[in-house]
């Protein structure tokens, strides 16, 4: 099951939402929070999923939270304003739903949370072996590696969430062997796993570990449509 909770200070949104996760199998409500704080004792405790979190809230507002915390599970954004939806892109939402709330949004939305967690689990135990030296291999999780960089002569630096790996590897051919849609090339120095993305910042990419990757000007086109930017 999917556990999730509702962090809103308004309750006939919160009530709407309540009636949509209770009668879906998939979906465990967890708590229901006007004050995200008070959510915190329960993040740390368990394994929360999905967060389906307003923007605006007395205190601390939705987007400030998610930034408190270290891990971050899905997300949905709810806010009566559109145009936060651009600002939103910073954490990678599964959806931005605008009010008042309808039911086509809300089960569009959780639809979203359910293929991805089913990918997710999917791909969670998928790897691959890269050549570090004429006998060695590392086994990499897919679902770990952040970026690939081609730092020249035929090496590939590899970047995971936990460790850099360095083989000798045309980027294509890693690409080929990854074959994942998460991955992408940005530049033609760079691939990049478009989950770990923070955020655009102009011609730059800041993902998750810090790293700033440039984005080549015959990828940026590409890059947008695949990210629904416009």
């Amino acid at each position: 099951m999917i556990r999730t909770i509702i962090l809103d200070d308004q309750p006939e949104q919160v009530s709407l939402l309540t009636e949509f996760l209770e009668k879906d199998p998939r979906f465990e409500l967890k708590g229901l929070y006007t004050d995200p704080l008070q959510a915190i004792p329960l993040l740390s405790k368990e394994g929360i999923d999905l967060i389906i979190s307003d923007v605006e809230m007395p205190g601390i507002g939705g987007f400030e939270f998610l930034r408190s915390i270290k891990q971050k599970p899905l997300v949905i954004f709810i806010s009566a304003y559109p145009e936060y939806a651009i600002d939103s892109f910073e954490f990678d939402p599964l959806h931005f739903l605008t009010k008042p709330l309808h039911m086509e949004g809300i089960l569009q939305a959780l639809e979203k949370a359910t293929a991805r967690i089913d990918k997710r689990e999917e791909q969670s135990n998928s790897y691959i072996f890269i050549k570090t030296g004429p006998t060695d291999y590392q086994k990499l999780l897919i679902s770990d590696i952040v970026m690939i960089e081609a730092t020249g002569n035929g090496n590939l630096k590899i970047h995971t969430t936990n460790m850099v790996v360095m083989t000798i590897k045309r980027l294509r051919d890693i690409l080929d062997q990854l074959n994942d849609a998460r991955f992408m090339r940005v530049q033609k120095s760079f691939i990049i796993n478009l989950e770990y993305i923070n955020k655009i910042k102009q011609d730059d990419i800041l993902l998750t570990n810090n790293k700033l990757v440039p984005i080549g000007r015959g990828y940026r086109s590409a890059l947008r449509k695949r990210l629904g930017l416009h």
